[in-house]
């Protein structure tokens, strides 16, 4: 693959000899080092004799010539504040350079004449810079503010020596010198993706060259994250006098007013779509600076059920490509409009869950899709080991053909797993240059401000972003010794001891409740061997800022070893040999003795989450934790991991077609039928969360019944449901159909696992769920 990176035809270099002070516990020596302070040669290009000298003994020899921008962050300011940081002083700042000294020239027109060249000739593009020596002065300059802001970012840190780890001061390590000689430099360099937001920290993720969310001009701009469908067409604006604009449900439309209720629009509708527009029209009109807006549907798989909508949908498609055909209609049609009006916006939209599969038609050049990779992160893309990986890389693949532009929407931090560790670093060095092969253009990702079980991901996902060429054990071996100084080698281990642990355990992880993942990850040995490692690295450590991150690293496992230690109680009632028959099944658990004994786990997790030393090293108490400390909801989702759905290659109705379908008896005129699930609820605000219907004899739908019922629920458990006295007259028997739905409206769920057509006997509903759980065969033969 071609490389975007061009360090003036050397990418290794010679060895120089820059002096420095660097300050390590207290004390301050002399050292010479290669390339002013990194960890190996050959990780960044390194500076060349003869030296010129911008600091002497603290006192300022170089000047900064620099135009401030009239908006955004003034890239003098931006260097003279690491200079402070390194030497104790700033250099002074002119507009116009003196006549005599050395010159720190920073973007603009002055910088452009100096190096007698131009951003268009370098191809530097919109985030690209150029660093190079003309005689004792130095250049630093991009064809935009924020690209000189990262050329003066790769500057202290590739010939400098400072690193940004993370967000706050234990991420910074900034060498110390009162002297400060630079050497000759000529790099160009322009990131291999177009599209950088994997931090929420503006500051941080300026310096690690990310272009979205840095508090720029000119950064790429995205007005929205995610699940902006109700965004564009906001109910509080159009429901009253509107409510045809939302999605129909069980023949009424679907109040999206509703507290906690998730309601997707009517897509079919013109006058929706020219609502959506006007919404876009208007952020523009508000906002001219932005790049790209997202048009994505909310966050549930449940879409309008009107007519016209449903000649959309393909329920018995296979599970990604169900509502395929109607997000990608909705899309197109408000591309086409926007383009004609704003021919430079982007339309940015989500591949996911029922809509992950590419749809039969292309789609717009202003359009890009946002493929959504949700499970696994232990394996990269492109492994064909990988089941989870196979199922998604078989469908980003096919997106190219009928999109122009696609990026990927990453999980770098996965709230399911909980703000455990996520070694993710072995999957991420195959996986960033895979995507590149494969023309993506950018990448965003989930965040968590965990720096301890997250923040080495994030590092590393940051460089590859900007070069997939980089070479990631040179990376590593960097941040290690910087990062810890001292302790380097009892932290690499700890750091490589996680990574080998989750590589060599095969699992895919991590879906919705990944509870038993966590339990076989993290055993005990696991957990003794990383507690040994820090134990050495807080022994042998001196430097006061590696040893601020040792002890960010040890509260991360500290509460590892709490959510192992809890875990491990659990595991004591639902862990069984062999494999389970039902998922979700745990009919023989006293889930009162399961809280009981995890009361006291729980409650020492939520107090060191609160603590000041859980700060950064834990996820929080978000949703998904509390989900992990509800010891009834990890009981019952033990063998339960999560919500993918690979898809079938035969639905039912498919396998219809080809398998002749007929009664071993004759058929009696009523029949029962038997349903068998998880968490299938009732409540008074919105009833059942099922409605049972039947194709009948004229083809239209049979209402049978409903999951649950007021005298009947099955709220977190497994439980059989008995629909009875259905007349067979009234259905077409000959090619029977059962649908069970759940209506738009609100975030529950459930699962169903059997269905049987079953006599109209007086058989007990508790009964059915004895005979379904120990006996399927008997219930199969009646």
């Amino acid at each position: 693959m071609k490389r975007r990176t061009d360090y003036n035809g050397n990418r290794d270099g010679g060895r120089s000899s820059g002096r420095f002070w660097w300050k390590v516990g207290g004390a301050a020596w002399v050292i010479w080092v290669a390339a002013a302070g990194v960890g190996r040669a050959g990780l960044y290009p390194e500076m060349k004799p003869p030296w010129t000298v911008w600091v002497k003994e603290g006192r300022p020899v170089a000047t900064i010539v620099c135009t401030p921008p009239k908006s955004g962050t003034n890239p003098a300011e931006e260097l003279n504040g690491w200079l402070k940081r390194i030497t104790g002083t700033r250099l002074p700042v002119r507009t116009e350079p003196p006549a005599n000294g050395p010159r720190v020239w920073l973007g603009g027109r002055g910088a452009w004449r100096r190096l007698q060249t131009s951003a268009d000739a370098l191809k530097l593009g919109p985030d690209g810079y150029v660093i190079r020596s003309v005689g004792d002065d130095l250049v630093i300059a991009g064809a935009t503010n924020l690209g000189t802001l990262f050329g003066v970012s790769a500057f202290l840190e590739h010939y400098l020596g400072c690193r940004w780890f993370w967000p706050s001061e234990t991420g910074i390590v900034v060498p110390k010198t009162r002297t400060l000689r630079v050497g000759r430099i000529d790099e160009v360099s322009r990131p291999d993706f177009a599209i950088r937001w994997i931090m929420r920290d503006a500051a941080c993720a300026r310096f690690n060259r990310l272009n979205v969310a840095v508090n720029e001009p000119d950064e790429f701009r995205i007005r929205w994250f995610v699940h902006t469908w109700c965004s564009l067409v906001p109910p509080a604006r159009y429901w009253k006098e509107h409510p045809e604009y939302y999605a129909e449900a069980g023949g009424r439309r679907v109040d999206p007013t509703r507290p906690h209720v998730r309601v997707n629009l009517c897509t079919t509708n013109p006058d929706v779509v020219a609502a959506a527009v006007k919404t876009i029209d208007e952020q523009l009109a508000a906002d001219p600076s932005i790049d790209m807006i997202s048009v994505d549907p909310e966050d549930t798989q449940q879409f309008c059920d009107c007519p016209n909508c449903r000649k959309l949908r393909d329920p018995d498609a296979p599970y990604p490509a169900r509502n395929t055909r109607l997000v990608f209609d909705f899309t197109k049609r408000i591309a086409e409009r926007v383009r004609r009006r704003h021919p430079k916006l982007l339309i940015k939209t989500i591949a996911y869950h029922t809509y992950l599969a590419p749809p039969p038609f292309e789609l717009p050049d202003n359009v890009v899709v946002q493929f959504c990779r949700f499970t696994c992160h232990n394996h990269f893309l492109g492994d064909p080991a990988c089941p989870d990986n196979r199922y998604f890389n078989r469908y980003a693949l096919g997106w190219s053909k009928v999109c122009r532009r696609i990026m990927f929407y990453e999980y770098y931090y996965k709230a399911s797993w909980c703000g455990l560790p996520w070694p993710i670093v072995h999957m991420l060095r195959r996986d960033l240059p895979y995507l590149r092969q494969h023309g993506v253009v950018g990448v965003a990702s989930q965040w968590s401000g965990n720096h301890a079980n997250n923040g080495l991901g994030f590092y590393v996902a940051s460089k590859l972003l900007w070069n997939v060429d980089l070479d990631v054990d040179l990376l590593l071996d960097d941040f290690y010794k910087k990062a810890y100084a001292e302790a380097a080698g009892p932290m690499r281990r700890y750091h490589e001891r996680l990574e080998r642990a989750m590589a060599e355990s095969g699992l895919h992880v991590a879906q919705q409740r990944a509870f038993r993942q966590m339990w076989k990850l993290f055993t005990p040995e696991l957990l003794r061997a990383l507690r040994s490692d820090l134990a050495e690295a807080k022994r042998v450590v001196v430097d006061p800022g590696a040893a601020a991150r040792v002890r960010l690293m040890e509260n991360g496992l500290r509460y590892t070893e709490l959510v192992a230690d809890y875990l491990n109680t659990v595991a004591r009632f639902v862990e069984k040999p062999g494999s389970q028959r039902w998922i979700g099944s745990a009919s023989a658990v006293d889930m009162k003795a399961v809280a009981a004994a995890c009361e006291p786990k729980v409650k020492a997790i939520e107090a060191f989450i609160r603590s000041p030393e859980g700060r950064y090293a834990t996820a929080g108490l978000g949703p998904y934790v509390q989900r992990l400390l509800d010891s009834q909801t990890v009981a019952q989702s033990w063998y339960d991991p999560g919500d993918l759905a690979r898809g079938r290659t035969l639905t039912k109705t498919q396998w219809l077609e080809t398998h002749t379908q007929r009664f071993l008896k004759e058929p009696p005129s009523r029949a029962a039928l038997w349903v068998y699930g998880n968490d299938l609820d009732w409540n008074r605000a919105d009833g059942p969360e099922h409605r049972i219907l039947a194709r009948g004899r004229n083809g239209q739908s049979v209402l049978l019944g409903t999951l649950a019922r007021p005298d009947r629920q099955g709220n977190r458990v497994n439980r059989a449901f008995i629909i009875r006295h259905i007349e067979l007259d009234r259905l077409d028997t000959n090619r029977m159909v059962v649908t069970i739905e759940n209506p738009p409206g609100g975030p529950t769920g459930s699962r169903i696992f059997a269905v049987y057509l079953m006599p109209d006997d007086q058989t007990s509903e508790d009964e059915a769920t004895r005979l379904i759980e120990a006996e399927p065969k008997t219930v199969r033969r009646r």
